[in-house]
């Protein structure tokens, strides 16, 4: 019975030392989030929004003459295989720190209601760089295909002349997709600048 004792203590001891360690780093793994958010607000999200406009600009101006350029085609699918993953991690790491910012659901107040409100602007961003990634796919399966009926019919103008039409397509649609993304950062930067003090996470 006294030993019995004795490892009850020892294991009520060593629950408590545990949690206490467990709290410690949790508290240290927020503060990590804390500073992760800080960064994406303060460099990131401003610089990318100046970079994606610069490489938009630039693109429009370098290939005004041949959008349909298969040179260009891989640049920008490049780019937005970049630019997607980074905005799926971006938008990930802000809804998990905003996530263990809010209080309990007893706790819900307008604080809460604008940090869910946030979050289901995260889930769009991030669902919509996924969407950017399988239209990707899709656009790299039409033009393998493309490719084969070049070679295939390389002799006949109208149908090469046709080709060259997709690509050109293909191409504005990929530097939309771009400016959209552009346009997603701008967006998220004005939410956490105009509820600064509201969705700071502690």
């Amino acid at each position: 019975t006294k030993h019995t004792t004795m490892s009850k203590q020892r294991l009520s001891y060593l629950s408590k030392e545990t949690t206490s360690a467990d709290e410690e780093k949790l508290k240290q793994f927020k503060q990590v989030r804390k500073e992760d958010v800080e960064e994406i607000l303060r460099t990131f999200m401003p610089n990318r929004i100046v970079e994606l406009d610069s490489f938009i600009s630039q693109t429009n101006l370098e290939y005004r003459e041949d959008f349909s350029s298969k040179t260009l085609q891989n640049v920008l699918k490049s780019k937005l295989t970049e630019e997607s993953n980074d905005m799926i991690a971006v938008t990930n790491n802000l809804r998990l720190s905003l996530r263990l910012s809010l209080p309990k659901f007893a706790d819900q107040d307008f604080k809460a209601g604008v940090k869910t409100s946030i979050l289901g602007e995260l889930k769009l961003s991030k669902i919509f760089a996924i969407s950017i990634l399988n239209k990707l796919i899709n656009l790299l399966i039409t033009d393998t295909k493309l490719q084969k009926k070049e070679l295939k019919y390389k002799g006949i103008l109208d149908y090469q002349a046709g080709i060259l039409e997709t690509r050109q397509l293909n191409n504005r649609k990929m530097l939309k997709w771009l400016r959209d993304m552009r346009d997603v950062y701008l967006i998220l930067l004005d939410l956490y600048s105009k509820h600064q003090t509201i969705i700071q996470p502690k």
